[in-house]
């Protein structure tokens, strides 16, 4: 067997530590790529959520450092191939100094430790794929985490602002309806004060539990932070949206409440706003929030509406004069601004 083209010898060479190199180069742009996203996101979440863990970013740093020490291995694999490769390309210059053909003996002894490497690496690309594959699953578990409140199960203040985002951008688009329901528990501060931090857990767990049975599977229920929650309702004219919220208030104030064989009584107030025509996020929210002042200063315990002209109450019991007042002279504060922080009711317990 003789090879006597150079430039074929050459080519096949080439093409085949070209392969080893952008194997390297694709796996580390994998790690710079995960590396990169992993040290954004944990910031993003610690700038963007209250009451915390590092548990979710330290179990990612610690996935993406097995991940770094693997791929620094593979990397040693891919330069062991490319050494193979130097070696044949060498002893095929040897050749051609002596009488430009390869015995078929030595050929052969040349092409079997070709294959050998090639096998390896083509071993180690399989096993890459699957460690790949744990890690990545592993990663999309714990960045999923990261967006759980971790006491009442419910998507974080983080999930909610995405979530809301998300609706609201959709329901401009189709020109659909887009309702917010806000609800605070009255007394909470108190009530943790009083009863511990336990207890109020409790109650977070069991408001959270309530919340979801008047909803159908299309409707969002997330925790905001502190005692404060949202729905969205997307789809739905006024009267369900309101008829939901009451709904709402309604599980919450009528059956009582349990922890360590202790039984309460607790309530919330609401607020509710419907997206308006070429209005905006923050406007919307901001007449959520108003309404949700407005129960507030009627006495707790109900939920209002703010309908872009006025506020009513959802309960005829429920009195207006506070929240009247307050609209009309423009009191209502809204913490929420998008271009300076993510979304944040801040209500008076």
């Amino acid at each position: 067997m003789i090879l006597d083209d150079g430039d074929d010898r050459v080519s096949l060479i080439m093409a085949t530590q070209f392969s080893a190199f952008l194997t390297g180069l694709v796996m580390g742009t994998c790690l710079l790529g995960l590396g990169i996203f992993i040290g954004f996101w944990p910031n993003r979440a610690g700038q963007r959520a209250t009451g915390g863990s590092n548990t979710d970013s330290n179990r990612t740093s610690e996935v993406l450092g097995h991940l770094s020490k693997w791929t620094d291995r593979f990397a040693t694999d891919v330069s062991q191939y490319r050494d193979a490769v130097d070696r044949f390309a060498a002893r095929c210059a040897e050749f051609d100094d002596e009488d430009s053909t390869l015995q078929p003996t030595s050929l052969t002894i040349l092409l079997t430790q070709v294959v050998e490497a090639n096998n390896n690496v083509q071993d180690r690309l399989e096993a890459a794929e699957s460690k790949l594959l744990d890690h990545t699953q592993e990663i999309a578990a714990s960045m999923e985490a990261a967006r759980i409140d971790p006491v009442t199960g419910l998507p974080n203040r983080r999930a909610c602002d995405d979530e809301l985002q998300r609706r609201f951008d959709s329901a401009n688009r189709t020109d659909s309806t887009l309702a917010i329901l806000l609800f605070d528990i009255d007394h909470f501060k108190s009530f943790n004060d009083t009863y511990g931090h336990l207890a109020g857990d409790a109650v977070l767990r069991q408001v959270a539990s309530r919340f979801k049975l008047p909803l159908d599977d299309s409707d969002f229920v997330g925790r905001f932070g502190g005692e404060e929650f949202v729905i969205l309702l997307t789809g739905n004219g006024q009267s369900i949206s309101t008829a939901i919220a009451g709904a709402v208030c309604d599980a919450i104030a009528t059956e009582p409440f349990y922890y360590d064989e202790q039984v309460f009584t607790v309530t919330i107030s609401g607020g509710v706003a419907s997206r308006r025509a070429h209005e905006s996020l923050a406007d919307l929210v901001k007449r959520a929030d108003a309404a949700l002042y407005a129960a507030k200063d009627a006495g707790r315990n109900c939920t209002w509406n703010h309908d872009g002209a006025c506020l009513a109450p959802l309960s005829s019991t429920a009195p207006r004069s506070a929240a009247v007042k307050r609209i009309e002279n423009d009191e209502t504060p809204s913490l929420y601004d998008p271009a300076v922080q993510p979304l944040e009711i801040a209500v008076n317990s």
